[in-house]
């Protein structure tokens, strides 16, 4: 979540490679990277985490096909 919240897209994409679990969230404020990145204006680890949804083990976790569905109508 640091790496989300600061804006280290570098940090980001390897914690993605190595298959960090980028869904969990922290338990005082129930938020996940996803929502850290968004809060403080980091589009770009924004877009990799978007995109990791869609391509890896994370769109299966996600049910990302749903919302593409959801989205198509």
């Amino acid at each position: 979540m640091p790496a989300a919240m600061h804006g280290k897209i570098d940090c980001v994409k390897k914690l993605i490679e190595a298959n960090a679990n980028i869904l969990m969230f922290d338990s005082p404020n129930g938020r996940t990277c996803l929502h850290y990145a968004a809060y403080y204006g980091h589009s770009d680890c924004l877009e990799t985490f978007l995109f990791a949804a869609r391509t890896s083990h994370v769109a299966a976790s996600w049910g990302f096909s749903i919302f593409v569905n959801i989205r198509d109508g």
